[in-house]
C-alpha cells in the first residue's frame, strides 16, 4: 500500500468511527438495503485506528524537508513499542 493510500485509510477509518451513529441510522432506514457495521467490526476499525496512528504521526514527521536519516532509528524504535505494546488487538 502507498503511503498516500495508508493515509486515506486512516482517514475514512476515522470518519466511520465519528460518523458511527449516523451511519446506524441510515442502515436501519427500510429504505436502504446496506447492513449495519456490527459491534465486533467497529471494534475493528477503532483497533485498526489505535495501530494505524502512530504510523501516520511519524511518517508525517520524517516527510518534511527538515527530517533527517537520524530520526528513522528513534522513530522505528518508538513505533515497534507502541504496536508491540497494544493489547488485544486480535482481528487486526
Amino acid at each position: 500500500m502507498s503511503q498516500q493510500g495508508g493515509i486515506f485509510t486512516l482517514y475514512m477509518l476515522v470518519s466511520v468511527h465519528e460518523q458511527k451513529m449516523a451511519l446506524g441510522a441510515y442502515c436501519s432506514d427500510s429504505d436502504h438495503k446496506v447492513p449495519q457495521l456490527t459491534s465486533n467490526q467497529l471494534d475493528i476499525v477503532n483497533k485498526t485506528i489505535l495501530a494505524l496512528d502512530p504510523i501516520e504521526q511519524i511518517t508525517k514527521s520524517i516527510s518534511t524537508e527538515q527530517a533527517s536519516a537520524s530520526l528513522i532509528i528513534p522513530f522505528s524504535r518508538a513505533l515497534r513499542k507502541t504496536l508491540v505494546n497494544h493489547e488485544n488487538d486480535q482481528g487486526v
